[in-house]
């Protein structure tokens, strides 16, 4: 999809436009719903009046909420990930779904402009200019490599935010913001477990294919097994197909993910559906030219991350061999919305009991929780036996302080720390990064509070907490690279992801759903909800659900699924010829970045030393950042 003014128009070659009033469009895959509404995406369902009706191609429910310009009424009635096109005799309106799946680009100069779905048209008019510093800063911090969501890497384009639709006429171009209202939390009882199924399975359902293959991207883990035991209660075997990559990232190591696959074979037995094991071989003579091929997509779609490469042989694969009518479901989104992020066994890596590892799970989300918020606004949260126990096992790493701020200043830190630090622990300082001159933290972190999380900190309390997080999560990790990419490499065959853990009422649910529930200091499990309606509504394998969790660092805490691909011997030579010329320094400039720490690390990898941590985690950042210069 374009649409540009006639300025930026001429610069674009190979797009035949139609010409609207003073503007021109160019459609891609978007469907004309009529003379003045196009749309692009996939409806899952409508809701009128209270009842929601899986859609089924009918659009009159969908146009007549968007030819009320009322952007609310298009989030609470339409559920998807979509965007609409209103074209009228002053304009044009790009309306979207509640949380903003789709991603729109936007250039404006005055009073010209150009839009897009994809950055490939600002390369080639040469309207993506430098890149933008801060934006730079969260590539290389949070974890996927990306900038939230209303920023790119690059300065003049900007990404459409949640919440915001967009307006474009003869005057240029307009965001307008809808208010999101956040939840309280509620006492939830037996009855809300009920109503959790209700809309799980509801959420499942109604993006299903009653007529074509139910596709899964089947792991071990709670989530897409409970997205497959539900698909279950509503199909025959026949209608549901699993598929797994089996990752092999150097000769060292061999598959890498063994108990994942060996799990997931268990659970597809169990159910009697058919499951497809992809290799996802680094190893492979080819590997290198297929990156290359790769990665000219990774760069028009913003989705600069190693597990791009996988997804792109995965939905390869879906591609050769699903029908018009199939879907593909998969379990992202749950991790963040159940526990904030903190379920998969991962806050303690150094401990053989799993149960443990768990409650450490817990303990983490515990310190983004209301209990936890009421310390820090009651000054005494440096007392925190919990705090304090995670907080000493990051050794001499350097955490800011909040005693004695305004409310509103220890909000807003306690978000930077969930949003913006490299590691989710409460005021942990963006100081511990080496490669970052202190003009560079600051300003990134000015910047995204003042874009993002300033209005929270003021409204921010133990009541609210919860939704906050989880909306602030659809303009950060949910629109990441490693999230994103799931449905954009799907999109090369005309399909996107069903994720029904990214349903609106899932989300409302979770938003109110108290601390007792699993994510604080309580003996309910993770995801306890989940994890209750498996054991008791559904015919689910809880015995299976033992051992390893899926990779080698479940029983090696010191592996590095990185280390494995940096230091792999079929990408360790591509790998250190990219890096040879040390082209990034001419973007990474001195003001911003530590180039004495970029070319320190650089010489070690091309001198053979293999690092590890924070020093491993920079050097496949700029490795990412190289492959896309």
């Amino acid at each position: 999809m374009l649409i540009a003014s006639e300025k930026f128009k001429s610069k674009i070659k190979n797009a035949e436009f139609i010409k609207t009033g003073n503007l021109f469009i160019s459609t891609g895959n978007e469907h004309r719903i009529n003379e003045s509404i196009l749309f692009s995406g996939e409806i899952d369902y409508v809701t009128v009046n209270e009842q929601k009706r899986k859609f089924r191609g009918d659009f009159s429910d969908a146009v007549k909420a968007v030819e009320s310009g009322n952007a609310k009424k298009i989030y609470d009635s339409i559920e998807g990930s979509f965007y609409f096109i209103k074209i009228s005799s002053v304009g044009i309106s790009f309306y979207t779904d509640r949380y903003c799946k789709k991603d729109i680009f936007y250039f404006s100069e005055g009073n010209d402009f150009l839009i897009s779905d994809t950055l490939e048209c600002f390369f080639e008019t040469g309207l993506a200019g430098e890149f933008v510093p801060v934006s730079l800063v969260a590539f290389f911090t949070l974890y996927g490599n990306y900038p939230p969501k209303k920023h790119t890497l690059h300065s003049g384009i900007s990404r459409l935010g949640v919440n915001e639709t967009l307006t474009v006429s003869g005057k240029g171009l307009k965001i307008i913001k809808t208010e999101n209202n956040l939840h309280g939390i509620k006492d939830y009882n037996n009855t809300n477990l009920e109503e959790y199924y209700e809309l799980l399975f509801s959420a499942v359902k109604n993006r299903s294919s009653e007529n074509g293959i139910n596709w899964i991207y089947l792991s071990s883990g709670w989530d897409s097994t409970s997205i497959l035991t539900l698909l279950k209660q509503a199909y025959p075997s026949e209608q549901i197909r699993g598929v797994i990559g089996e990752m092999i990232y150097s000769e060292r190591s061999g598959v890498i993910n063994k108990f994942e696959v060996d799990r997931a074979k268990a659970f597809a037995d169990y159910y009697g559906i058919k499951l497809d094991v992809v290799p996802l071989d680094y190893t492979k003579q080819d590997i290198i030219a297929s990156m290359n091929t790769i990665v000219p997509f990774m760069k028009n779609n913003l989705v600069n991350s190693f597990n791009t490469f996988n997804f792109f042989m995965l939905s390869d694969f879906i591609g050769r061999n699903a029908g018009k009518d199939d879907v593909v479901f998969s379990g992202e989104i749950s991790d963040g919305v159940h526990n904030l992020g903190f379920s998969q066994y991962a806050t303690i890596l150094d401990h053989p009991d799993l149960g443990f590892r768990e409650y450490a799970d817990k303990m983490s989300s515990y310190l983004f929780g209301p209990s936890f918020l009421k310390a820090v606004n009651g000054n005494n949260y440096e007392k925190d036996i919990i705090y304090n126990f995670l907080k000493n096992r990051y050794g001499a790493a350097k955490f800011g302080s909040v005693l004695n701020l305004s409310k509103e200043k220890q909000n807003t830190e306690m978000l930077a720390s969930f949003f913006l630090a490299p590691r989710r622990i409460p005021f942990y300082g963006m100081e511990n990064m080496a490669m970052f001159t202190e003009k560079a933290r600051n300003e990134y972190l000015s910047v995204f509070k003042s874009e993002y999380l300033n209005e929270y900190g003021k409204n921010l309390s133990t009541e609210n907490i919860y939704s906050a997080i989880i909306h602030l999560y659809n303009s950060f990790h949910w629109q990441g690279s490693t999230v994103k990419v799931i449905g954009k490499s799907l999109g090369r065959f005309g399909k996107d992801i069903k994720l029904p853990f990214w349903d609106t009422g899932i989300q409302d649910f979770l938003s109110q759903m108290p601390e007792s529930w699993g994510r604080g200091l309580d003996f309910n499990s993770t995801k306890f909800p989940l994890k209750w309606i498996l054991k008791n509504k559904t015919d689910y394998p809880i015995h299976l659900q033992k051992g390893p969790h899926s990779y080698l660092y479940d029983v090696n805490p010191g592996f590095s699924h990185l280390a494995e691909v940096l230091y792999g011997k079929r990408l360790n030579s591509y790998f250190k010829n990219l890096l040879q010329d040390r082209k990034f320094n001419l973007h990474l400039t001195g003001d911003y970045f530590n180039q004495e720490y970029l070319n320190g690390i650089t010489g070690d990898y091309l001198n053979g030393t293999e690092l590890g941590g924070q020093k491993l985690n920079d050097l496949g950042s700029l490795v990412l950042f190289s492959l896309i210069l």
